[in-house]
């Protein structure tokens, strides 16, 4: 496997992670602000139905690792097509990271 392709894979699992993490820290499911605070409906749909992070922590982690794993099987049939996604996946994922970590600038 090409290391540019590992890397990139590992820093999208690192950066999902962290936003659940962050989720799950500072948020609070069960307050009136949830909804406000959320910015994906999913999420905020998730937690209503259980009123905590119950539901979403597992699908989460599961979502991630599918589409790591997808990524990955596409990369091993169309080496091409497959680091261009992820590349593509990368890029979403960093500007996660920084609306993440500054978004409360805007």
């Amino acid at each position: 496997m090409n290391v540019a392709l590992a890397l990139m894979l590992a820093v999208i699992g690192m950066i999902s992670a962290f936003d659940l993490v962050l989720a799950v820290w500072l948020l609070d499911p069960s307050s009136s602000s949830f909804a406000a605070q959320e910015k994906n409906p999913i999420i905020v749909q998730l937690a209503k139905l259980t009123g905590d992070f119950s539901l979403v922590i597992p699908l989460k982690i599961l979502g991630t690792m599918i589409s790591l794993y997808v990524t990955y099987r596409i990369y091993i049939k169309d080496t091409k097509k497959g680091f261009a996604i992820c590349c593509g996946v990368f890029l979403f994922q960093l500007l996660l990271l920084l609306y993440l970590s500054f978004g409360h600038l805007l």
